[in-house]
């Protein structure tokens, strides 16, 4: 992958992407699966350009925890849950 050709987040923008994602978003799955979740996709594009939130990508580094996650019922009523 090229990456001079990729824009750096801004702190500022970062901690508006982090502040903005839902409560059940934060407290269920970013904090118990900590540095194996990646956030991605339009959220970070619309949170900073103030548009509205369509959805939000979620990546886990450990298909596994798909296994988990679709446990959730909020996860498992309205997401598309993909594993490679």
């Amino acid at each position: 992958m090229v990456e001079e050709n990729r824009e750096t987040l801004k702190e500022e923008d970062l901690q508006k992407c982090v502040n903005n994602l839902p409560i059940f978003t934060k407290e269920k799955i970013m904090k118990k699966y900590r540095d194996k979740v990646i956030i991605a996709g339009g959220y970070i594009r619309d949170t900073i350009n103030n548009d509205p939130i369509k959805d939000i990508d979620i990546f886990f580094k450990d298909p596994n925890i798909i296994n988990e996650i679709v446990m959730y019922p909020r996860i498992n009523s309205g997401a598309f849950l993909m594993q490679s």
